[in-house]
């Protein structure tokens, strides 16, 4: 059976990264940086496709953005289409982000990152 986003956020842990890389954590141990989530769960939503994830930003259904926290931390957060809000600090959809929106990581910043990484 596929991974929901409901079974990914209960075995989701943070894991601070000494260096940024952006990965899907596509198996367990579901365990990576606010990015990592925003991915991983963008993955889970296009169905485990990462064609698919492209598309879904490309097409406008689906954002990336860069932000901070309140205590100054930069933060990724994703935004989906009919389902609202969703970083690895509120594990849940909401209408509104709970952090500032800073920075969209549009289609083409998304493409480069993830495929001249080899993701």
């Amino acid at each position: 059976m596929a991974l929901t986003v409901a079974q990914f956020n209960k075995a989701y842990r943070y894991r601070a990264e000494k260096s940024d890389r952006w990965t899907i954590l596509s198996e367990p141990p579901y365990e990576g940086d606010c990015e990592d989530y925003a991915l991983t769960v963008l993955w889970v939503l296009a169905g485990h496709d990462k064609t698919e994830m492209a598309r879904m930003v490309k097409r406008g259904d689906a954002y990336l953005y860069y932000t901070h926290t309140e205590r100054g931390i930069g933060h990724m957060m994703l935004w989906v289409q009919d389902k609202g809000w969703i970083d690895c600090n509120h594990k849940s959809w909401s209408a509104e982000p709970h952090y500032p929106k800073e920075e969209k990581i549009g289609y083409l910043k998304y493409k480069f990152r993830m495929w001249w990484k080899g993701k």
